[in-house]
């Protein structure tokens, strides 16, 4: 309902401008789009837990149940839309399509413990565990390839800033990659154990 009334009032104030100005307001009425867009989509959030436990919110005031069908212990929540989002933990990767009316373990393949997942657009995503364990879909989720592990120890953190160019973090590594998760390069050298990684 929301995104609809800001498409009209940005297609009406287009109208409104001097032909002259027509360039700059269709620019302006696209930002305004985004930025409407994404305020909508930020009221439903997800949180997941212990035995299969995920609560969805529309506003982050009251929380929600939903069913999982897992009782794996869920570590990690991403969603790209409100109708779609991933939550990952032990040997499962959960999607949902339908606002998490319902969940389906699209991950089948892994024998380690997964910690993180993400996605950087709406096809490509990554997903990181146990014992250096990285996995890959770029079919929205449907399906994961299990990649080359390019450590031994846990990651518990992964972020993408673009297709080709990510981070994940773990123990006593920072790995980046640059070429898609072809190749991962260590970047950190030292004694610290980290448990999240964030770029803005």
């Amino acid at each position: 309902m929301a995104s609809s009334t800001a498409h009209r009032a940005a297609i009406s104030f287009m109208r409104r401008q001097p032909l002259g100005q027509a360039r700059s307001s269709v620019v302006l009425a696209l930002v305004l789009l985004s930025l409407l867009a994404r305020t909508t989509w930020a009221l439903t959030g997800y949180t997941v837990g212990g035995n299969g436990v995920i609560f969805k919110s529309e506003n982050g005031s009251s929380w929600s149940s939903l069913t999982s069908g897992s009782g794996a212990v869920l570590t990690s929540a991403y969603s790209i839309h409100p109708d779609t989002a991933w939550a990952s933990g032990g040997q499962v990767i959960l999607k949902t399509g339908n606002h998490g009316s319902t969940w389906v373990n699209k991950y089948t393949t892994g024998s380690d413990a997964l910690n993180s997942v993400f996605f950087v657009n709406s096809a490509l995503g990554w997903a990181v565990g146990a014992s250096g364990a990285i996995a890959k879909s770029t079919d929205r989720g449907e399906t994961w390839t299990d990649q080359t592990k390019p450590v031994t120890v846990d990651l518990n953190s992964v972020y993408f800033i673009h297709p080709d160019t990510g981070w994940v973090a773990g123990g006593q590594v920072i790995l980046k990659t640059t070429n898609r998760g072809s190749t991962w390069a260590d970047k950190y050298l030292g004694p610290s154990v980290f448990k999240s990684v964030f770029f803005v």
